[in-house]
């Protein structure tokens, strides 16, 4: 898993990638849609949590008087 954050003028781009399975010269991988899909999921669920969650952080850093509550 690598995960690679990328400066921009409203933030950060965030662009994450997986390397599933084990290579072996000459083979082909598969790995199931069911895998994909359900890995999808999994990002798509934290890095919302993680969404909410940061700007509280950040304002109980910069501004504790301001900071808004995540949910």
């Amino acid at each position: 898993m690598v995960h690679l954050a990328r400066d921009t003028e409203f933030g950060c781009v965030l662009r994450s990638r997986f390397l599933l399975g084990k290579p072996e010269p000459g083979k082909k991988i598969e790995v199931s849609d069911e895998i994909g899909l359900n890995l999808m999921r999994h990002c798509y669920n934290e890095f919302t949590y993680l969404s909410r969650i940061l700007p509280s952080l950040y304002f109980a850093e910069a501004k504790p008087e301001a900071a808004p509550t995540p949910w």
